[in-house]
């Protein structure tokens, strides 16, 4: 079978073509979950943020011609782990959020119109500077660990497993669909030890294995790797962690497929839309659909496009944190008024839960928001994108010699957490940094093994 990254090059009609089902399957995609938001959300979950106004052609205009800009540059392939990064935030993050924002008041585009085309700029100045500062990924080596990094790995997840099962033997179990949010109190960490220990578990080094198991093709690796996981879901009970592994299954067939990568994005979106749309019809009819409905429709995407919104009426003006909410900015900046005698400062999805929602809950928002609308409105957007963007590019340039498929597939769920977390906590408590500096390394004994060779020959 020749891998994709063998293939001819498509012609230049091809590409065109190959762009345009992009942007038609995000068209697909934004008339599912719109639907979705007016049959279901609305009057089904419209207490979690999802009031519905229909959409007047100015926001119309805006939905569309937004989705078609930012899906003409996503990334033409899936072989770098930065594509896969923004393939998933703009499936999880992008889209959701363009879709429910628009629908959520009758002057929408005048009252979200500055943040949501600043979103869209953002999305924009990536794509198109990642693509052509692109380092070459070669692909074609699989990427996997050496012996020593393997054993490090190996080493560093048997000591955080068993750290983390003394710890939380006592709460483990599977927790029922009625307990989930039961459980996770349950699990919470009770000092930076246990925190970090629990992110580091599900979010890095389970993945890490699972990911050499693949490339690897060795079912022990790919054990460890889901006996990780699953001993994090029943401490936790994240929908995140039950899903990561399906989606890093899932990953990896599409890098080894034959199709060209924006054909197999492009159907990837029509078949979400198509189970968006027959879920939300068929909820009545049986309570698979309806699990669908809840898990999928409703936590996966509707939650993080409804937080744009929601973030809004709380941060705007004279409550922008301009990041004093996070550590080493708190120095720096002092704290808004408004939100000095908050005792759930400075966690901002427990005070937008309060004061938008009326619930004692945790309205955790995506990078862009959470990091850039709270902190400095449409101009903390466009600087949070710029972060994201030089972090991508030096992900790229880190693996572009010894990443290969092991990168791509442990950057997944790095993504899934920028998805509804700041990127703060990302790059430090969730593997962002670990990862740049792991493959910096790995790629500076590269290039040294291969000088000292030559100098030998």
């Amino acid at each position: 079978m020749t891998p994709p990254f063998l293939m001819p090059r498509p012609n230049a009609s091809s590409k065109a073509l190959a762009q345009m089902s992009l942007v038609i399957s995000s068209w697909l995609f934004v008339l599912a979950l719109h639907s979705a938001h007016a049959t279901y959300l609305q009057p089904i979950q419209e207490m979690w943020g999802f009031p519905y106004f229909p959409l007047k052609i100015d926001a119309w205009l805006l939905l569309l011609i937004s989705t078609s800009a930012v899906a003409l540059t996503l990334p033409r392939s899936l072989a770098r782990p930065s594509s896969l990064v923004m393939f998933i935030l703009y499936l999880i993050v992008f889209l959701p959020t363009m879709t429910i924002t628009l629908a959520v008041h009758s002057q929408s585009v005048t009252k979200f119109g500055p943040s949501l085309g600043a979103l869209t700029a953002g999305f924009l100045l990536i794509n198109v500077l990642l693509q052509k500062a692109r380092p070459r990924l070669i692909l074609a080596q699989r990427g996997s660990p050496s012996s020593a990094q393997l054993l490090f790995l190996s080493v560093a997840f048997l000591a955080l497993w068993a750290f983390i099962v003394i710890s939380f033997k006592d709460v483990m179990t599977f927790a029922t669909l009625d307990n989930v949010y039961g459980q996770r109190e349950a699990g919470r960490s009770r000092n930076a030890l246990e925190a970090y220990g629990q992110t580091y578990l599900a979010y890095v080094f389970s993945p890490a294995l699972l990911a050499v198991g693949l490339v690897k093709r060795r079912l022990i690796w790919i054990t460890a790797g889901a006996l990780g996981f699953l001993t994090m879901y029943t401490i936790t009970a994240e929908r995140t962690i039950f899903l990561l592994p399906l989606v890093m299954v899932v990953a990896y067939k599409v890098m080894r497929m034959r199709a060209g990568h924006t054909a197999l994005m492009s159907i990837v979106m029509v078949s979400l839309a198509l189970l968006i749309h027959v879920s939300v019809q068929m909820i009545d009819q049986s309570p698979v659909f309806e699990l669908i409905s809840l898990y999928f429709v409703f936590r996966t995407f509707s939650i993080p496009g409804a937080m744009l919104w929601q973030y809004e009426e709380v941060f705007s003006e004279k409550t922008l944190t301009l990041w004093s909410n996070v550590k080493g900015f708190d120095w720096l900046v002092q704290t808004p008024l408004a939100f000095e005698s908050d005792p759930k400062w400075p966690q901002l999805g427990r005070i937008v839960a309060e004061r938008v929602l009326e619930k004692e809950s945790n309205s955790n928002a995506n990078l862009f928001v959470y990091d850039g609308l709270a902190a400095a409105g449409p101009v903390g957007i466009l600087a949070i994108c710029v972060v994201l963007g030089i972090w991508l590019s030096l992900v790229d340039r880190t693996t572009s010699r010894t990443g290969g498929q092991f990168a791509c597939l442990v950057y997944i769920p790095v993504a899934f957490v920028l998805a509804n977390g700041s990127i703060f906590s990302t790059l430090l408590s969730f593997g962002g940094l670990f990862w740049l500096v792991y493959f910096a390394a790995s790629s500076y004994y590269h290039t040294t093994s291969r000088h000292q060779l030559h100098h030998k020959s």
